[in-house]
């Protein structure tokens, strides 16, 4: 497995600017859950929905399929239960990159008990470094742990290319997974822009899986760039 990264620490306090005091207004924040809950002894499937982008292109259908189960505001962190089986989908959105310790904590004991873990992220297409030159306008690649899942629910993707990384909870995640020597996967999507022509993709990734998701609000990509500011 890829080592993520190091930590290079400055060798004095001149290198530093003010923005890099990572204890600078997170010094005294506590998630918690909202409810008080239980996690099962066992969980067949725990999916990660990271970032906002993917969690807001991703409409899940609450009706019959999911139920909501817990909430973390600080942390945009929502947990449903997929009714119908013994799995559960944490959506997190727009979540402070300081915070990604303290939500892999919370998510500890599901992240020990899962038999599967699979993390779906969103990055822009520019930040996809590659030797092949050829466009595409969306491509996905995944990061496994050394364990392979015990089902790998069709997702066959080539893996990751240095010197491209994960960060924030998708990182964690993968990372604490591959101490306790269990199976993880991380589904990186990198898109252009998010339309229709290229969510399909992700959709049936997901209905794959078994969830139910919502097609018809799709984000209008030059509303929501920053093109024009």
């Amino acid at each position: 497995m890829s080592v993520f990264g190091e930590i290079v620490e400055p060798g004095t306090r001149v290198a530093w600017e003010d923005w890099d005091d990572v204890s600078q207004g997170t010094e005294n924040t506590e998630l918690k859950w909202t409810n008080i809950f239980e996690v099962p002894d066992t969980v067949d499937l725990l999916l990660i929905l990271d970032g906002k982008h993917i969690s807001d292109t991703v409409r899940l259908q609450e009706q019959d399929s999911i139920e909501l189960i817990n909430t973390v505001k600080e942390a945009s962190l929502s947990l449903y239960k997929i009714k119908l089986r013994n799995a559960y989908i944490c959506i997190l959105k727009d979540y402070n990159l300081l915070l990604s310790s303290e939500i892999v904590e919370l998510l500890r004991d599901f992240i020990e008990k899962s038999k599967d873990i699979i993390v779906f992220l969103n990055k822009p297409l520019a930040e996809y470094q590659t030797s092949n030159l050829t466009y595409q306008p969306c491509v996905i690649r995944c990061l496994k742990t050394t364990k392979n899942l015990t089902n790998l629910h069709g997702l066959n993707f080539p893996k990751l290319e240095q010197p491209n990384i994960i960060s924030g909870v998708a990182a964690g995640v993968i990372t604490l997974r591959e101490h306790y020597n269990l199976g993880a996967m991380a589904v990186v999507i990198y898109m252009e822009y998010l339309e229709n022509s290229q969510l399909e993709e992700v959709y049936s990734l997901l209905q794959n899986l078994d969830i139910s998701v919502s097609t018809n609000q799709i984000p209008n990509s030059v509303a929501n760039s920053n093109l024009y500011i």
